[in-house]
């Protein structure tokens, strides 16, 4: 077939087949692979859609996903930064841990401008882009962070002529791309309003990125990236932002000892991607230490939970047995991989304290311990959407004021609570 000739793919529709000048848009979901079947239904059924609509409000071109990909065209790059945004931010402020998806889904976009071949696919008879800057554009997706969009030098050079009043462009400089693809001089993509990230230059690699320094918030000035301020106050949503310093890898990588989380059930950090986070823990023999509600007082309390949580007493009793069972699959995962030894790390306790917020402490008796606080809010009187992602999480270091306290307190119901392990397994009602 000759290069552009209008040609009639299968199902009836015209359209231009051949070489297209297009702004290339690649993505790829983090998290996705380690889904159980469960959650990979919630994922089509709830997330999928939500990026096809993305899609089709920026009437992006020949579209194609496959697995936890997904690649499109447009026609401009002014629509396909704007789309790659608003698909970023459908992962980082959505409440998916409460949809039961692992608490770390989010995705990595790369946007590139080049000339695409469009052909018709014999397989899905549908028309989709093909080439070697296709190519390229997923080379670009995976040095992006996670939670990030990145676009080529090609695609900043146009999108600068045309001076878009919403996109801001973070330079990152060379960066080596995969599979020997050469190198290739990138930005970080985000809305004007985003916070601006910083970048350390890798002496390795020439002008390669490494880590973003954290943004502060609600506070006057940023401070030094190895000192970090006594206390943030973030939204839940922006937990998944990795330049914060606070996703569960950057925690990992933070802890040194010990790690605590205390909650209701805990339930949701304790998924099928999660559980190799927690391996890496405790091979290195530091203590994983999970403190929850006692299903047995929950059922027993004569507090109606739900005009707070908007879900009857039975289903409270149902997701806090539930957590305490998954916490003994995580227990079983870590002793088939790393042995009895490691397992020890692992303890979990149950208290008959309320918890009106959940808290992950990190190395809480030293110098360079972190605490997280998130209060609840799961009843909505002002209709916001997402509301569940604006929960209120304030960060502390040992320099805050505040966070002797909060530690006492962990500390208080972690000492009164009862150790569930070797206990036989409690069943959801």
């Amino acid at each position: 077939m000759k290069r552009n000739q209008t040609s009639k793919p299968p199902g009836g529709k015209n359209a231009q087949v051949g070489l297209r000048t297009l702004a290339i848009m690649f993505a790829d979901t983090k998290g996705f692979s380690a889904m159980t079947d469960p959650q990979l239904r919630v994922f089509n059924e709830k997330v999928w859609p939500k990026v096809a609509s993305t899609l089709k409000s920026y009437a992006s071109l020949y579209g194609n996903t496959w697995g936890d990909a997904v690649t499109a065209g447009f026609d401009g790059v002014r629509e396909a930064a704007r789309c790659a945004l608003d698909i970023r931010d459908v992962f980082l402020k959505g409440d998916w841990a409460f949809e039961g998806l692992p608490t770390d889904l989010t995705i990595r976009i790369a946007l590139h401008f080049a000339e695409a071949e469009v052909i018709i696919d014999p397989v899905q008879r549908r028309l989709r882009i093909s080439g070697t800057e296709v190519n390229y554009a997923a080379r670009l997706e995976p040095v992006t962070p996670a939670g990030a969009v990145y676009a080529s030098e090609a695609f900043l050079s146009v999108h600068r002529r045309i001076r878009d009043s919403k996109i801001e462009y973070d330079d990152i400089g060379e960066i080596e791309l995969p599979k020997g693809a050469g190198t290739e001089r990138a930005c970080h993509v985000r809305w004007k309003t985003d916070r601006p990230i910083n970048v350390k230059l890798s002496p390795k690699v020439p002008n390669a990125i490494t880590v973003p320094v954290p943004p502060v918030t609600n506070i006057d000035a940023p401070a030094p990236r190895s000192e970090p301020p006594p206390e943030r106050l973030v939204l839940r949503e922006q937990l998944r932002d990795p330049a914060l310093g606070l996703t569960w890898e950057q925690i990992e990588r933070h802890c040194k000892e010990s790690l605590l989380i205390a909650g209701w059930s805990c339930r949701g950090v304790v998924s099928p991607s999660m559980r190799e986070l927690f391996l890496q823990l405790v091979s290195s023999e530091r203590k994983v230490q999970i403190l929850s509600y006692d299903p047995a007082i929950v059922e027993s309390c004569s507090l109606d939970l739900g005009p707070v949580c908007n879900v009857g007493p039975e289903y409270v009793h149902f997701d806090v047995s539930k957590g305490l069972n998954d916490f003994r699959d995580l227990l079983g995962y870590v002793k088939d991989r790393a042995g009895q030894g490691a397992s020890k790390c692992i303890e979990i306790r149950t208290t008959s304290w309320f918890m009106a917020w959940s808290a992950v402490a990190v190395d809480r008796s030293t110098n360079n311990g972190l605490l997280q606080i998130e209060f609840y809010h799961y009843n909505n009187p002002y209709r916001a959407v997402n509301h569940l992602n604006k929960r209120l999480e304030l960060v502390l270091t040992p320099r805050s004021p505040f966070y002797l306290g909060f530690k006492s307190s962990i500390d208080s119901m972690w000492d009164s609570a009862n150790i569930v392990i070797p206990t036989p397994p409690l069943r959801p009602h």
